[in-house]
């Protein structure tokens, strides 16, 4: 059976906002790299095609050459060599990822006969806006897969028509992380926190700030530093917070920085963030490289943690808005090595589960089982 996947940028206008451009580009990365690993894995399991379709110049273009996918390059001609490709196969899965390529996926749906196709649309971080969580491209599809519980109940929320929602969380890259050196290693006795997306609202890093002033008095501590990665519009704002608290000197905003390279000079990483649309790496980051992990109660986190449920715990867990008991937090992973070494081997029992060949993997179970179902009407959810 044929599976076609639709990952399109659109072209749309760019937002005024250099933070609100970036943030799109970088959604338009995730999912682009979840619809390769999608088409990759149905490649190498061998029962189900994929074709890839993106626009020219998609950074997809060169992957897809590259693995050996079919793909379709979207452009002026390109509906009827989609009408054309459909014809000669009798059923098919249509994937959109993203709001931009719903549309294309209820065109492809119109071409084809009654119940010879499904529809499904994919956001594995952000519900779609506007007519998109309403409109007609919506209603086409009888499932949608999110990547989180919030996408669902946004999805939900905005529609009439009970559609089925499967809820599995994105991937991140594993290939290229390097493992964290133990503390002390080396004979560097300062101790690195980090954290990623650090400068994004709700990132958590002003209650990283309260809790540094918290480390600040206590002079029984090693020598301690944090870095907080990741651009955004509250430099000043957190810069600010640091010089007024007095721990601006073991503060380091160091921009954008590929994780996989710094990760490795970090001790242990901090999630402190509740945002309902933070990006997998903030918190897996720490887990893909090894490091000992703290991060807020929230259900985002509690749904990508949940494959540690019946295992040792990957992460200390804190309430957010709580800078007391993130400090606390912190002083025990610099005072307690056994709690370190219990992180990290907590962190080793789901690291198999955190990558995009995992969540590829479990989308195309997804579609194997689809494609074992009747294609009439589907089921109210329950």
């Amino acid at each position: 059976m044929r599976v076609a996947i639709i990952c399109l940028r659109g072209k749309s206008a760019a937002p005024e906002d250099q933070w609100a451009a970036k943030r799109a580009r970088r959604l338009a990365a995730l999912d682009e790299a979840q619809a390769l690993g999608i088409a990759r894995a149905m490649r190498d399991r061998g029962c189900l095609a994929p074709l890839l379709v993106f626009e020219k110049g998609s950074p997809l273009e060169q992957k897809a050459l590259e693995y050996g996918i079919p793909c379709l390059l979207w452009g002026f001609f390109s509906r009827f060599q989609l009408w054309r490709w459909q014809r000669k196969h009798s059923r098919l899965i249509i994937q959109t990822v993203g709001q931009e390529s719903m549309p294309v996926g209820r065109m492809l749906l119109k071409m084809r006969k009654k119940d010879t196709a499904i529809l499904a649309h994919a956001f594995f971080l952000k519900a779609p806006e506007g007519k998109n969580l309403t409109g007609k491209a919506m209603r086409a599809a009888s499932r949608v897969l999110c990547g989180s519980g919030h996408v669902a109940e946004r999805i939900s929320e905005g529609l009439a028509k009970t559609i089925k929602t499967i809820i599995d969380r994105p991937g991140i890259g594993m290939e290229s992380w390097l493992p964290c050196r133990p503390w002390g290693e080396g004979g560097n006795r300062r101790f690195v926190f980090g954290m990623a997306q650090s400068l994004e609202p709700q990132s958590g890093a002003l209650l990283v700030i309260r809790a540094m002033s918290a480390l600040w008095q206590r002079p029984d501590l090693p020598p301690w530093e944090v870095r907080m990665f990741g651009s955004g519009p509250r430099f000043r704002e957190v810069l600010n917070e640091a010089e007024n608290l007095g721990v601006a000197s073991r503060l380091s905003l160091l921009a954008d920085q590929p994780l996989p390279v710094v990760l490795p000079c970090c001790h242990a990483w901090l999630a402190p963030g509740t945002d309902p649309r933070e990006y997998p790496e903030t918190a897996w980051a720490g887990i893909a490289a090894g490091a000992p992990l703290i991060c807020a109660i929230s259900p985002l986190h509690s749904e990508r943690l949940k494959a540690a449920e019946n295992g040792p715990a990957p992460a200390l867990r804190v309430p957010g808005n709580d800078p007391q008991s993130l400090a606390r937090a912190m002083i025990s992973l610099m005072r307690d090595e056994r709690l370190r070494a219990r992180l990290v081997h907590g962190g080793e029992a789901i690291r198999p589960e955190i990558g995009i060949e995992a969540m590829a993997q479990r989308t195309v179970g997804f579609y194997e089982q689809w494609a074992e179902e009747p294609w009439g009407k589907p089921e109210p959810c329950k």
